[in-house]
């Protein structure tokens, strides 16, 4: 389903992630297969990887560096007390 929407030429495809919070008991319109086909028919291949895969790695993957660096970071500021 081909959309015309200035907001689907305007959005930025490093910025998506594709995601669901099934089974959906909030939304108000519940997942469906038409969700997945307005990215397919709206984004070029390169931006489908992004937005269903590359996008929502590279997140994780940041966070997961994120707080590691916070573990070490306290554990550092910790052993330094324990010098003192």
């Amino acid at each position: 389903m081909k959309i015309f929407d200035p907001h689907f030429q305007i959005t930025n495809p490093n910025s998506l992630i594709s995601g669901t919070d099934l089974p959906s008991t909030r939304a108000k319109k519940p997942f469906s297969k038409i969700n997945i086909d307005l990215i397919k028919d709206n984004f070029t291949a390169s931006d489908q990887n992004k937005i269903f895969y590359k996008n929502a790695y590279e997140w994780h993957d940041e966070q997961k560096t994120t707080t590691k660096s916070k573990t070490t970071r306290t554990a550092n500021r910790g052993n330094e007390e324990n010098k003192r």
